[in-house]
């Protein structure tokens, strides 16, 4: 570990335990996560950051997940109408039914919520001068973001196949900042770009 990322990694633990909360580092790549295998998450019902350590992009795992963080200390009015959304789309993938417009719905604040989490990550990589590489760790932000639009269109948490944040060919197509808007619309070059890894 860089002294720059343990410097960030002590002080994220120092202030989740202002709030009762605790960073929890998992000896693999990926976590149990509501089901799902993830590279990290936060939940705020169980007070925990988790980030999978053996993962090639952990750092940039535990920023999100903190700006997570920030997004429910700061009670960010997008963060606290996602838990709906969350609960709805993790409940229509293991088969509840809801109306097209109510999925539809989740989806675009989840969406809204994701992006506005991986803003308040770039800003604090900047401020903190975070050793993270700004335009790749912006592509992969943006990708995950359009991610959610296959969520939707086929009703499962990851659809996609191989190491979609890895690959050049993908990252290459996303926008390099957020004013594309990503939670709003896919365009059809990103969408070819993600539906080859279907």
């Amino acid at each position: 570990m860089l002294k720059a990322q343990r410097k960030f990694v002590d002080k994220v633990r120092k202030h989740l335990a202002e709030h009762g909360c605790r960073v929890v580092f998992g000896r693999g790549k990926e976590l149990n996560c509501g089901g799902y295998r993830a590279a990290g998450y936060f939940s705020d019902g169980d007070r925990e950051l988790r980030v999978g350590r053996k993962h090639d992009l952990w750092f940039e795992v535990l920023i999100h997940e903190y700006c997570h963080f920030l997004q429910w200390i700061e009670r960010s009015p997008v963060y606290r109408r996602s838990d709906k959304s969350n609960a709805v789309i993790d409940n229509w993938f293991n088969g509840k039914q809801y109306t097209t417009k109510a999925i539809d719905k989740a989806f675009d604040v989840v969406r809204e919520m994701e992006r506005d989490c991986e803003m308040r990550s770039i800003k604090l990589i900047k401020k903190h001068d975070l050793p993270v590489n700004v335009d790749r760790y912006t592509r992969i932000a943006n990708c995950y973001i359009y991610a959610h639009f296959f969520m939707r269109e086929y009703r499962k948490f990851w659809p996609f196949e191989g190491e979609l944040m890895r690959s050049p060919s993908v990252l290459s197509k996303m926008p390099s900042n957020f004013r594309a808007q990503s939670h709003r619309k896919i365009p059809k070059r990103v969408y070819d770009a993600l539906a080859n890894r279907i």
